[in-house]
């Protein structure tokens, strides 16, 4: 029998204190009246939790599909079920922004006329 991983999650879930609860609700717009239906989600998920309230309402039971696994896959199954799935080698292609030309920034009015070559050589020894 396969052991059911999502179930032991929703488990130890429900030991750190949160719900594995999933709601469902049947309105009656005739009678103006809302029957709540609760489920714990290890026990079912959402497809099964409307098959089983389908059910409690009376409608036939229809069977639900079955799960094709029958057993984990193993490490190597895993490893090359990874190494077959195919990688896009496809060269792809970015289309950047064309850079906004900048005007240069004004200098303030006293630093217009300033040879700055002077201010960045030694003072010759005269």
């Amino acid at each position: 029998m396969r052991k059911d991983y999502i179930a032991q999650w929703y488990e130890v879930r429900e030991e750190q204190g949160i719900s594995d609860r999933i709601h469902c609700f049947i309105h009656n717009s005739q009678e103006q009246q809302t029957q709540w239906h609760h489920f714990r989600h290890r026990d079912t998920d959402g497809i099964g939790m409307l098959a089983n309230v389908r059910e409690q309402l009376g409608y036939p039971a229809s069977s639900l599909p079955r799960c094709r696994d029958l057993t984990e896959p193993g490490f190597w199954q895993t490893l090359n079920k990874v190494r077959r799935q195919r990688k896009d080698r496809t060269p792809k292609t970015v289309h950047w922004k064309k850079p906004v030309q900048q005007k240069p920034a004004k200098q303030p009015r006293l630093l217009q006329n300033l040879n700055l070559p002077c201010l960045t050589q030694p003072p010759s020894a005269a």
